[in-house]
């Protein structure tokens, strides 16, 4: 409406300023998640290298021994960005 109406502009300065703020703010919501996912894909790869270990220890209790060359198991290294 601002461009129909050049006195709207002076007469509300920040209007668009205003509206930008607003849609940046709304493209944003995605971004702010993310730390949230981390630390929930964080727990997920703790549960499941425990599941991993359970069933090594059983398979081992059972007389079958879990191939060693695949270094599961042990801790992992987390890059160097975590």
């Amino acid at each position: 409406m601002s461009r129909l109406n050049p006195l709207s502009e002076i007469t509300h300065p920040m209007g668009r300023l205003e509206e930008a703020m607003k849609g940046l703010q709304a493209g944003m919501t995605p971004v702010e998640t993310l730390p949230e996912v981390l630390d929930s894909l964080r727990r997920v790869e703790a549960l499941l290298e425990r599941l991993l270990l359970i069933q090594e220890a059983e398979a081992q209790a059972n007389g079958f021994m879990p191939a060693q060359a695949s270094g599961r198991g042990g801790p992992r290294k987390r890059a160097a960005s975590a």
